[in-house]
């Protein structure tokens, strides 16, 4: 009687503890509202955490629309996004999918999913310039003053010396200053510098153009006054001036006015670069 005794609380110590044991299992609270913003090369995952934060963390995981490799990661029940980047909206759609897990390991009741494209990447754009030698026998011009006019100086790399159109006599705008290149150019910039110690015969404003044959000329690019430095010795960089499917063998530096309405202006080096742009498009390299 004894040991029947023993066996029957043996056995309801055993339920007992098992009811225990079944009743402690936490199933973690789900995540809702999962959505995803599509952006360029990426892609933002975001989603509602339940206000009980009754979870470890969230597994994220999808697969590579190319590859088909399968990515996962774990998000901390203290977040509640992810960025998925360096994608491409030529992959094609991504397809995700969340659910929550607790802090034994187990699995939330539900799992969300969505799916979504990345927009373009941007083309990376980036500027190349190289500087063009020139003999002076290259340049020639429509005012060089008599005594000042020395095309040479603009070249010498000396910024003590300086290149004046006439002063002597009114020469009517615009008052140019010709570039021969040795082989066509898709683009130029060019970089000056004022004259030393003087600021009151600078150009005011200032057009490029560029021909082929010296005839005909085409406007590539405008300086306006307010761009213009007017301090003497004073540098300026110009941007890259192009035209869309045109190369030139010649270009013009014109002074289109005087600063204070002179009828002249100074400079006192001119250099020139020959530019060009390289576009790598990841959406199609």
């Amino acid at each position: 009687m004894k040991n029947k005794y023993n066996l029957l609380l043996s056995l309801m110590v055993f339920l007992f503890s098992a009811c225990s044991t079944k009743d402690e299992v936490n199933i973690p609270s789900d995540v809702t509202n999962l959505r995803a913003e599509a952006r360029a090369g990426s892609i933002m995952l975001r989603w509602d955490n339940p206000s009980d934060l009754n979870f470890l963390y969230v597994p994220v995981q999808f697969k590579n629309p190319l590859t088909g490799a399968i990515i996962k990661t774990n998000v901390s029940y203290l977040t509640d996004s992810l960025l998925i980047d360096d994608i491409l909206a030529k992959d094609g759609e991504y397809t995700f999918e969340i659910y929550t897990v607790g802090e034994g390991g187990e699995r939330g009741g539900n799992t969300l999913q969505v799916s979504c494209t990345a927009l373009p990447r941007t083309p990376v754009v980036t500027e190349h310039a190289e500087k063009i030698d020139f003999q002076v026998s290259a340049l020639s011009a429509n005012a060089s003053d008599p005594t000042e006019g020395n095309l040479a100086n603009l070249i010498d790399g000396d910024l003590k010396t300086h290149y004046h159109t006439n002063w002597h006599e009114k020469i009517p705008f615009p008052q140019w200053i010709q570039f021969d290149l040795k082989e066509p150019v898709e683009g130029v910039k060019f970089v000056s510098w004022n004259r030393n110690g003087s600021n009151n015969a600078n150009a005011e404003e200032v057009y490029i153009t560029g021909s082929n044959d010296g005839e005909n000329w085409v406007e590539i690019g405008r300086i306006l006054p307010d761009e213009l430095p007017t301090t003497g010795g004073a540098k300026f960089e110009s941007k890259m001036f192009y035209k869309q499917d045109m190369t030139f063998t010649k270009i013009r530096y014109n002074a289109k006015s005087g600063v204070g309405g002179k009828a002249w202006f100074s400079i006192a080096e001119l250099e020139w670069y020959k530019t060009w742009v390289v576009v790598v498009d990841p959406e199609r390299n």
